[in-house]
């Protein structure tokens, strides 16, 4: 049950993306991705080499990044304690700082769906915790819009974040010709992006195409990743066209 007598999907009101508390990255922001980010590659050879990421002075592009499920209580609902984040602030530390090389990265902070959330039959009320969480990541959008009017960006998310990112392209960029042309290139990584049968669009998107070549912009690059001995798991009702 999402909660007796009502939803626990219901918020109180939008968050205040003008806030830096609402952000994990942003320009100006070191919360988690500091300017400087140590790394360590490891060789075949096993030798292990010390280095560092260093925060570009003024790349050309911005990145919005989403984060995963990172609240993986079996209860469906929202994880709407936004004061507690080690799990994203760690994420966007990983993920976002070694873009630093090349953008100015965005994260924000957004009351994501639980775990149990996906593992429920799909009703108004998980419907209602899926609206909440895509409606902070979309404010977090249009503020990012805000601060970014004219620089090419990325878009990337992952599981849950990459479901966002999907209906950020298809709700909101696809219908706006100037986004369009600025996008770079989206990353939903771990979702079912799928086209129409035999086809480069539909399902998913009605516009933007499968990237097909390293040069080619406003595109998408997606995949899943499973066990080489395993069976390819069914998305079930989170399926956005018939080929993914």
């Amino acid at each position: 049950l999402l909660a007796a007598g009502g939803s626990s999907c219901e918020v109180d009101g939008p968050l205040d993306y003008t806030d830096s508390d609402n952000w994990l990255c942003r320009p100006g922001l070191e919360r988690a991705c500091p300017r400087v980010v140590p790394t360590k590659t490891y060789a075949a050879s096993g030798q292990v080499t010390d280095g560092e990421i260093r925060r570009a002075d003024a790349p050309g592009l911005a990145c919005f990044l989403v984060y995963p499920t990172l609240d993986l209580r079996l209860g469906a609902g929202l994880h709407d304690r936004t004061d507690k984040v080690d799990g994203p602030e760690n994420w966007a530390r990983i993920y976002g700082g070694p873009l630093q090389e090349q953008c100015d990265v965005y994260v924000p902070v957004y009351r994501q769906v639980r775990l149990g959330t996906y593992l429920r039959t799909p009703n108004d009320k998980t419907a209602e915790c899926f609206e909440a969480a895509y409606a902070d990541v979309l404010d977090a959008f249009e503020q990012f819009l805000i601060d970014e009017p004219e620089r090419p960006f990325v878009l990337l998310g992952h599981s849950q974040g990459a479901q966002h990112v999907s209906r950020l392209v298809d709700e909101r960029i696809e219908e706006d010709d100037g986004l369009l042309s600025r996008m770079v290139a989206a990353y939903p990584l771990g979702w079912g992006v799928a086209t129409d049968a035999g086809g480069r669009t539909g399902g998913s998107f009605d516009r933007v195409e499968p990237c097909a070549s390293a040069s080619q912009t406003g595109c998408v690059v997606a995949f899943r990743t499973f066990m080489p001995d395993g069976d390819r798991p069914g998305a079930g009702d989170y399926v956005e066209g018939p080929e993914a």
